[in-house]
């Protein structure tokens, strides 16, 4: 246990002479996930960044399977690096490239033992606690008015199902007179849909959230909400029609226009919790993968990693309750031919 605690010492010392030594003419680049947990730790961030007098931030977000940050003109350019919510396995290969000082801050368990070189700070803290939490944490006293924004970040990662986050989301509803109902209706669920809006411009909405500062700011941006709003809510109802029961756990291919995917299998899975489901949409020639089961009666990251385990080009992981994976298109049916074969 002393050797687990001076290893975090060890790790908290880099964190601070990092973040310390950071200085107005560095070039930044900051990258983060495209999720809502993903946008409030860099929201944190950018405040942080802009309360030390850095200007030259670049911005990449990354959105798994469709585009690679790391390749932008002043990503490639940047002297020091930020790099929040993003799977050891998925950024491995890239972060390996850069040999330059890295603070890294994820939550996702490392299910391939990735071990990072001595330039990359590496934080992920036991249990469950998304990164928006871990990062407001580290730069609370920069950012303290956003607290309301890494509650944001945690509900959106179903932090609130952990025991770990109960007190953290309990002293921020309470200190800002909030909801916990009507919170996620009006912030949660705001964000979340205004940057499913931009999903083809990322950078776009990056550079509006940055404008948000207090929760009356995001009337700036519901109206990017309600045509997503009416997508999620046509096939959830879709799947009660179409959704297939294969082998005994649940499976509904469908094709939405925006990227709803993630918040459709969540609102599915949560009104379903006993239950194993497989949810599959296109994109170009490859098919997306979620799996949920909110019981824990199953490991659906390991079960997906055994339904698409030599296909060409694919991949899969994530947590017990919630996993993705990709498959080639064209193996979409031996992937429904394998589940209806499986010995549960």
């Amino acid at each position: 246990m002393s050797a687990i605690r001076s290893q975090q010492r060890e790790i908290n010392e880099r964190i601070k002479d990092f973040l310390e030594g950071l200085k107005s003419h560095d070039r930044i680049g900051l990258i983060f996930h495209d999720d809502l947990d993903g946008f409030a730790s860099a929201r944190l961030f950018y405040e942080f960044l802009k309360k030390k007098n850095c200007e030259n931030i670049h911005a990449g977000v990354l959105s798994i399977g469709k585009n690679n940050p790391f390749g932008l003109d002043g990503i490639k350019n940047a002297e020091k690096f930020i790099v929040l919510d993003l799977a050891p396995n998925l950024i491995q290969f890239e972060l390996e490239k850069i040999n330059k000082p890295v603070l890294y801050i994820d939550h996702h368990p490392n299910s391939e033992n990735v071990i990072f070189g001595d330039n990359i700070i590496e934080l992920r803290k036991d249990g469950y606690i998304p990164v928006s939490r871990t990062c407001y944490e580290i730069l609370e006293e920069f950012v303290i008015s956003l607290d309301w924004l890494a509650l944001a970040g945690v509900l959106f990662d179903r932090g609130d199902k952990y025991q770990e986050n109960i007190a953290f989301i309990r002293q921020i509803l309470i200190k800002n007179n909030l909801r916990l109902n009507d919170f996620n209706r009006d912030v949660v669920y705001s964000i979340t849909n205004f940057i499913i809006y931009f999903e083809d411009n990322l950078i776009k909405a990056f550079d509006m959230f940055k404008a948000i500062n207090i929760i009356k700011d995001l009337d700036k941006i519901k109206r990017y909400s309600e045509p997503i709003e009416r997508e999620i809510e046509r096939f959830v109802n879709l799947y009660e029609q179409k959704g297939e029961l294969i082998n005994g756990i649940h499976f509904f291919y469908f094709e939405p226009k925006f990227a709803v995917k993630s918040i459709v299998t969540s609102k599915i899975s949560f009104d379903n919790p006993d239950e194993i489901l497989i949810f599959a949409t296109p994109e170009e020639n490859t098919i997306r993968l979620s799996a949920r089961c909110q019981s824990k009666k199953r490991d659906v990251a390991e079960l997906l990693k055994k339904l698409t385990y030599g296909f060409e080009w694919s991949t899969a992981g994530g947590h017990a309750v919630s996993a993705g994976g990709v498959i080639m298109r064209k193996d979409l049916d031996r992937f429904k031919e394998r589940l209806s074969r499986l010995k549960l």
